[in-house]
């Protein structure tokens, strides 16, 4: 509450200092001209002096000089207009302060306000002054000046200084302190409502999701996704984590939903994303078509915020790897949603369907949607190997697939069995915990992206062209690769 007062204050009295100075400095720029035209008329007036000197240079010095006892510009009695004459001699002239400057100028003064003048060219009155001194063209201050400004004249050898003091700054802007005071009130009543807000939120699970994302405590950790046939890994899913400061590294089941809620799932994926593409990034072991899968859901899709931010972020196109959108099957019946599909599809991203099969509707809406991959429920991959009654689902899906030419990613793998049926019924990519949990960057390129060994150059050249599976995968490649 008094802070904000306290800086309106101090802004509102930076605001008077500002403008006073422009005031002095303006005045005194205009009062130049003014004492220019008042020495040239001075020196009309003396013509009949003048005419007897020598064509002297350009300028009409401005002396100071000081009467017996007194000290240097006491007074406008020490004030001396100097016209050169010949051999050196000068005609000196007493001058006041309206024969310079016009009564118009010095009845416009405002109190506290002061004008001085000074020969540019006159020595300092001392061995220990640092300027020379000055002769005031009316009252001279008792204290020293809060502001000052002048002006140097470009005809004649003189500077014009004009200053306020504390008083004089008073005087001229006291007519604001109602509307400064007013404003502070208001400043300390808004600060008291925000900082009872903010006291309001951080308690909430907003607050304290806003508060772990600024002090970057969300991470993004990389499940491999494994081709069945060769085990090499091909791409990874990006899956959020939250580092948190008490209870340690957290599942996203613990706190997705509500960010979500919160509107701030778009922008912890943003950082999640970019500590991924980081670290991708300085990785030159990554293979060629790899994919990297990133989890929206249909409120992040359907903000255009969200989604321009993550075009800008993930560059597709201009990455060493493939973008995956995955949205869940639910989410991607929303008809609304199928524009923002086509466009992300466009500017390069591959579509997947996330959990598919969990809400299984056959191919007819499927070949409507722009979509590149489907990603097999965890529920229906569980299936494999028991009498459950959806087994027959996946069976489904896999023609559904050879229908539509729609890859599928079989996903929560968790034995060597579930493994060897799904690469049986044509599945020719998979993840899960069978292959590895998801983790950090630096120990999934370590684990699944290291440098290849000469072995496995020679495995590769050896490889029969002629392989059904080889073919198959082949033709999997130049589907994903088609964005």
């Amino acid at each position: 509450m008094v802070l904000p007062a306290l800086a309106f204050l101090v802004a509102s009295g930076l605001l008077a200092f500002a403008l006073t100075q422009g005031q002095l400095r303006r005045l005194a720029i205009e009062g130049v001209p003014q004492i220019e035209q008042n020495l040239e008329r001075i020196a009309r007036e003396h013509a009949s002096a003048l005419t007897r000197a020598e064509a002297a240079p350009p300028g009409t010095p401005i002396e100071i000089r000081s009467g017996p006892g007194e000290r240097p510009g006491g007074d406008t009695r020490n004030l001396r207009v100097m016209l050169p004459l010949r051999d050196g001699a000068r005609l000196i002239l007493p001058a006041t302060a309206d024969q310079l400057l016009g009564s118009r100028v010095s009845a416009a003064l405002d109190p506290g306000t002061y004008l001085w003048i000074a020969d540019t060219q006159a020595p300092a009155a001392n061995a220990t002054a640092t300027e020379p001194p000055r002769a005031w063209l009316g009252e001279r201050p008792t204290g020293s000046l809060l502001l000052v400004a002048d002006a140097r004249s470009s005809r004649h050898r003189f500077t014009l200084g004009a200053g306020i003091d504390t008083a004089g700054l008073w005087h001229r802007h006291a007519w604001l302190s109602p509307f400064v005071l007013a404003g502070a009130a208001i400043a300390a009543v808004l600060g008291l409502a925000a900082s009872r807000r903010r006291e309001a939120v951080a308690g909430t699970p907003f607050g304290e999701l806003t508060a772990a994302l600024g002090r970057g405590e969300f991470e993004g950790h990389l499940q491999p996704i494994v081709e069945l046939a060769t085990g090499r890994c091909i791409g990874a899913e990006m899956l959020v984590r939250w580092r948190h400061p008490e209870e340690g590294v957290l599942l996203p089941e613990r706190f997705l939903a509500q960010a979500d809620e919160a509107g701030l799932l778009g922008r912890i994926s943003e950082a999640c994303f970019r500590q991924v593409a980081d670290q991708l990034e300085r990785c030159t072991t990554l293979p060629e078509g790899f994919m990297l899968s990133v989890n929206f859901s249909a409120r992040q899709l359907a903000s255009e915020r969200d989604a321009a931010a993550f075009i800008a972020l993930a560059r597709p196109g201009g990455r060493r790897w493939y973008t995956v959108i995955e949205l869940r099957e639910g989410d991607a019946r929303n008809q609304a949603l199928v524009a923002r599909l086509v466009q992300l599809q466009d500017a390069g991203f591959l579509i997947a369907l996330d959990d598919f099969g969990s809400a299984h509707g056959g191919a007819r809406w499927l070949e409507r949607l722009p979509v590149d991959l489907l990603k097999i429920d965890r529920p229906i991959v569980g299936t494999i190997g028991t009498d459950s009654v959806t087994r027959p689902v996946l069976d489904a899906i896999v023609r559904l697939s050879r229908q539509t030419g729609v890859h599928l990613i079989a996903e929560g793998v968790e034995t060597r069995a579930q493994e060897a049926e799904l690469l049986r019924l044509g599945v020719s990519a998979a993840q899960g915990h069978h292959f590895s949990a998801a983790v950090p960057p630096p120990a999934f390129i370590a684990r699944w992206l290291p440098a290849p060994s000469q072995d496995d150059d020679d495995a590769d050249a050896t490889d029969d062209p002629l392989d059904p599976v080889t073919r198959t995968l082949e033709a999997v490649r130049t589907i994903i690769a088609r964005a």
